[in-house]
């Protein structure tokens, strides 16, 4: 009985055990499902959080790689632009208002070589050389004239408008190839339209007086390149110069000399008149380009243009009396008359540019051109019996002008459309009149009296000659000027092109016109962009505190200046129950501690 009990017991408690035990294994497996069920819901939540935090962070990428597009200023260290695949851009598209540079180095290339092989025809067709009489000795006489000429152009005017501070290339490159042109094209249309007025068919005559005539004809067009210098292609300078030859042959061959018989030894009429307003009348037609830091001069590109006037200046009595027989009265005349001219031209310019600065200095531009003035208006009278102080009032009377043109009326030209880059109305323009009206009024005075007959003065009435001369080149340079300049304009470039600058048209090199003033501009820039960038990612920052992440901001210098900025993030070390808000705040006051770094 008593092992029956015991059995009974033994048996009880064994079921006890193993019911204890299901019991036991049950809890402990709910635990662990419950322990599962969290740890999958910190897991799920932890990757939702990343996932986040990684939105935020190629937004943040996005921002720093849009801000690092500007030069010398990057947000993102190099390691990190290697681990992002670069966003391919949608290529920029090509303006429509205007012709590509491309095009216009297409178009321009291939004209110049269709000229070049006409020309070479024409001169193989049409010309002969002329050789002087070796017994005379004039041809050397004749030379050092031409190679004055000569240096006055390509060196003297070239120079001359090298003023625009990044323009340096396209002023003395393109002066360079429009003389070239224009002599060769110049030679024959000046000597077709001479041969069709007069009706003596024949071979051009070809020797240094010719060529010295062609170098006049270079010197108009010039004065009118430095109207629209900066503005425009090479394309519409070999058109500009392809058509301005003609017109200027037909007033000169047809008009001036063949209608009426010109008295103008030095060009104050035919040649500067012509290329001032016929330069301003295309200036017009084409308009002007948005205003930039460009068309600006500088200390150095002042230091170059004035070097360009002193070689003007040396060499504008051989400009005066380089057509004239070698040796004669005439030309002694025309070089000593314009020396003195030119120096009064000069004191003028110095006193008025002082007087009308509002600080009593000198201006630049005042120099580097009203001092030259005297050249231009005494040129049509040079060969003349004269008095000194003659040449000198005409002289200090067209610097006054000049100048005064510079200070006062080139702003209101400027203002009524008629944009005037190197200012050839106040030293072409102006002057020649002045010289024309000198011309009328000093043929009128000595022709009653036969000075000068019959060297220098045609007709005792010469001066209704001097007016109508004056009257058809006015007419002419301006009407055929809106005509050409309306063909430049359907040439004009695009509104993509940097005007005032070689960078379209040459290889220049990369700091090539950077001063203190464009770089600090730059930095400025740069610094601007930064600040927004920073202020974009301030909000950001602020969201990722927000979500529990603790951004970190790694500046490293860079060569460039500004470095390179990258954005971090790590998991945050506080607690779960931490104050998002005291955290957002947290990470907002020290961002702005780096703002301020």
């Amino acid at each position: 009985m008593n092992n029956e009990n015991t059995e009974i017991e033994i048996t009880e408690n064994t079921k006890e055990q193993n019911q204890q035990k299901t019991e036991n294994n049950l809890t402990n497996s709910s635990t662990s499902i419950s322990n599962s069920k969290e740890q999958n819901k910190e897991e799920k939540e932890a990757l939702k959080k990343k996932e986040i935090a990684l939105q935020y962070q190629k937004v943040t990428r996005n921002l720093a790689r849009e801000i690092s597009k500007k030069d010398g200023f990057s947000l993102i260290t190099q390691t990190e632009e290697k681990k992002e695949d670069p966003i391919p851009e949608e290529p920029a598209k090509e303006p429509e208002d205007g012709l590509s540079t491309e095009t216009t180095f297409k178009a321009a290339t291939s004209l110049l070589l269709g000229l070049e092989i006409a020309i070479i025809i024409l001169y193989g067709l049409c010309t002969r050389l002329h050789i002087y009489d070796p017994t005379k000795g004039h041809f050397v006489d004749v030379y050092q004239m031409f190679t004055g000429i000569e240096i006055m152009m390509f060196f003297g005017f070239g120079y001359l408008m090298t003023f625009l501070k990044r323009y340096g290339m396209g002023a003395v490159g393109f002066t360079m190839l429009i003389t070239v042109l224009a002599i060769q094209w110049g030679i024959l249309v000046d000597g077709f339209f001479g041969k069709w007025y007069n009706n003596e068919w024949g071979y051009i005559e070809i020797d240094l007086i010719k060529l010295i005539e062609s170098l006049f004809l270079v010197a108009s067009i010039l004065i009118s390149y430095g109207a629209v210098i900066g503005k425009v292609s090479p394309l519409q300078l070999v058109v500009m110069t392809f058509f301005e030859v003609i017109f200027y042959s037909i007033n000169k061959s047809v008009l001036v000399w063949g209608v009426v018989d010109l008295v103008d030894a030095g060009g104050t009429v035919n040649i500067h008149m012509f290329g001032a307003y016929f330069g301003l009348s295309v200036a017009y037609m084409i308009g002007k380009p948005s205003a930039t830091t460009d068309s600006e001069g500088g200390h150095i590109a002042d230091l170059f243009s004035l070097i360009g006037t002193i070689f003007l200046w040396i060499y504008w009595p051989s400009f005066n009396g380089g057509a004239l027989e070698p040796n004669s009265p005439q030309q002694q005349r025309a070089i000593i008359n314009t020396i003195f001219a030119l120096s009064g031209a000069t004191i003028a310019t110095f006193i008025t540019s002082s007087w009308l600065s509002h600080n009593w200095k000198i201006r630049p531009v005042d120099i580097q051109n009203a001092t030259l003035a005297g050249g231009v208006a005494i040129g049509a009278v040079c060969h003349m019996t004269l008095n000194i102080s003659d040449c000198i009032l005409i002289g200090f009377a067209a610097g006054f002008a000049s100048t005064v043109g510079f200070s006062r009326l080139q702003s209101i030209l400027d203002r009524w459309g008629l944009h005037d880059t190197c200012g050839v109305n106040n030293l072409h323009g102006i002057p020649s009149l002045i010289g024309a009206t000198a011309s009328v009024i000093l043929v009128a005075y000595k022709g009653k009296r036969e000075h000068d007959l019959p060297d220098v003065i045609i007709e005792n009435d010469q001066w209704t000659d001097q007016w109508a001369a004056i009257t058809m080149t006015l007419a002419l340079s301006i009407s055929s000027g809106l005509v050409v300049g309306f063909i430049l304009h359907l040439l004009n470039p695009n509104s993509a092109t940097i005007f005032y600058a070689d960078a379209p048209y040459w290889e220049v090199m990369d700091d090539f016109g950077r001063s203190a003033d464009s770089q600090i501009q730059k930095n400025l820039s740069d610094l601007e962009a930064g600040l927004e960038a920073s202020r974009s990612l301030r909000a950001i920052i602020a969201k990722y505190a927000t979500l529990g992440f603790q951004p970190g901001l790694d500046f490293s210098m860079h060569s460039k200046g500004f470095g390179d900025f990258s954005v971090h993030s790590k998991r945050s070390n506080k607690p779960d129950n931490a104050s998002s808000d005291h955290g957002s705040s947290s990470e907002l006051g020290e961002t702005r501690r780096g703002d301020d770094v």
